[in-house]
């Protein structure tokens, strides 16, 4: 916490610049600088209302992701993935209740899995899209080519989120063959593998 508090106990600029101090995190080093920021703002967050209230023992920034934007984004991948409406709702619900998801809410656990579960599903369902959009031939035009520099730029963020997005390497190309064996799907695959390749 002294670390973590050097700048005060407000969320400031300079907060952006020290992601990369993960000593005032956890013990270990791990490629998490997304994560290690998100936290730092959550125990500067935590201390600005002790001044108002006594706040929820697991309360933190985390439960805006936890309980409302990846259930909502959850919905909308599996809907685009799906096409089924019913089933998006189904597969929302089962997330929502399940010990994985719930914990993050009910836990002041690290800030990580539950940022990786966002940057994860908001990846996915970029990629949905974008293959969804893709004429019957599968070739990219230049809008096409937008969404998928955009989609690439998520998978470089999800990376830095928790060791879990990693999966995402073997995830897209399995969920989405379309997208990287249609005609020059070999450039696509390439980029994949570049963005993990800057990553390291």
């Amino acid at each position: 916490l002294p670390r973590i508090v050097r700048t005060g106990t407000a969320p400031c600029l300079e907060d952006v610049t020290r992601f990369y101090e993960y000593q005032a995190i956890e013990l270990g080093h791990r490629p998490r600088f997304i994560s290690y920021f998100i936290q730092i703002w959550n125990a500067k967050f935590r201390l600005w209302l002790f001044r108002y209230l006594v706040p929820h023992p697991s309360f933190s920034l985390s439960w805006i992701f936890v309980l409302f934007l990846t259930p909502w984004l959850l919905y909308r991948f599996l809907a685009e993935y799906t096409g089924d409406r019913r089933s998006a709702w189904a597969g929302t619900m089962l997330y929502l209740v399940s010990t994985g998801s719930l914990s993050g809410a009910t836990m002041l656990f690290h800030a990580a899995k539950p940022l990786a579960s966002f940057s994860v599903i908001l990846t996915c369902f970029l990629a949905s899209r974008l293959a969804n959009s893709l004429p019957p031939d599968g070739r990219f035009f230049r809008p096409h080519w937008l969404s998928y520099f955009c989609l690439l730029g998520c998978l470089f963020v999800a990376f830095m989120t928790d060791e879990v997005a990693w999966y995402l390497m073997l995830g897209l190309p399995l969920l989405f063959p379309r997208i990287f064996t249609s005609p020059g799907g070999w450039r696509r695959s390439g980029l994949l593998l570049a963005v993990m390749a800057l990553f390291l």
